[in-house]
């Protein structure tokens, strides 16, 4: 039998419209130069490279937003919160690629 942990996936659409109706924290897991480079307002940054250390700041009350560039950082990341006991984790298929809402520099 598989212990496979399933994480949830959303679009950069949806995303919109769960952060216009304050549904949950987005975390950006580029590494700061991308981050700096135009995020998501209100987003907090933990670089993939730190999340094994950085990962407890992330509240587990809530839902939680991965996003990366692309989806791939996102996903490995967000499959790393859920084996570690946070049940409300979605990754951001597409990432900051597909994002064509308001950003922040």
């Amino acid at each position: 039998m598989s212990n496979y942990i399933e994480v949830p996936s959303i679009t950069p659409e949806e995303l919109k419209v769960l952060i216009k109706r304050d549904e949950g924290l987005v975390v950006d897991v580029r590494e700061e130069y991308e981050y700096m480079d135009g995020h998501i307002e209100d987003s907090i940054n933990i670089p993939t490279s730190v999340i094994v250390e950085e990962f407890r700041q992330i509240p587990k009350d809530k839902n939680v937003f991965i996003i990366c560039e692309h989806g791939v950082r996102s996903h490995n990341v967000a499959y790393f919160l859920k084996d570690m006991g946070y049940e409300k984790v979605i990754n951001v298929s597409g990432g900051m690629s597909m994002w064509d809402g308001a950003i922040c520099l």
